[in-house]
């Protein structure tokens, strides 16, 4: 279902039959969407393979609509749109990050930090994720050093995620 929904003219189709307003028949489809006859063919099709649509016939035509599963899968991805399009995906990204790697040195040692931060730079970790220097020397104050390697793999954790964010923000662009 993935690859179906990755084609650009079966996502264009699913979201054209989202509109509650409106029924819509093959040249409807066709002339709204801009797409020859037969990419609306191929995503009707497997649309309906798939159980995502449904086709109703009249005496002069069909008309298709979202079934009930089409609309959930429709307004589920709308959701993971949204939240990729949403401008805190880099502040959930950094702070979840830091959050992850701190937490593998230990509840304990993760809490230790949290409290440094807050009587030495009467800040918190989620107020690092914007300006990290506070961060970067309450490890340093603790691990010395040692801290770089904590620093890196922060880094590190941010850009896989952002890695995959790009990646799935370029595959629902590409639809």
């Amino acid at each position: 279902m993935i690859h179906t929904l990755g084609k650009k003219s079966t996502f264009q189709i699913l979201d054209l039959l989202s509109s509650e307003n409106f029924n819509y028949n093959f040249n409807q489809i066709k002339k709204n969407l801009k797409i020859t006859s037969s990419n609306t063919s191929s995503g009707l099709r497997q649309l309906s393979y798939y159980g995502l649509i449904i086709n109703k016939k009249t005496d002069s035509s069909s008309i298709y609509t979202l079934s009930p599963v089409g609309k959930i899968v429709h307004s589920d991805l709308m959701k993971i749109f949204e939240t990729i399009d949403n401008s805190s995906t880099l502040e959930n990204i950094t702070i979840n990050s830091i959050i992850k790697i701190l937490s593998k040195l230990g509840q304990r040692e993760y809490n230790y930090i949290i409290e440094k931060l807050k009587i030495e730079y009467d800040t918190t970790l989620e107020q690092c994720q914007h300006e990290s220097q506070e961060l970067k020397e309450v490890l340093f104050g603790i691990y010395g050093n040692a801290s770089m390697a904590i620093i890196n793999d922060i880094e590190e954790e941010i850009q896989k995620n952002l890695s995959s964010t790009e990646a799935l923000t370029k595959l629902i662009n590409d639809v």
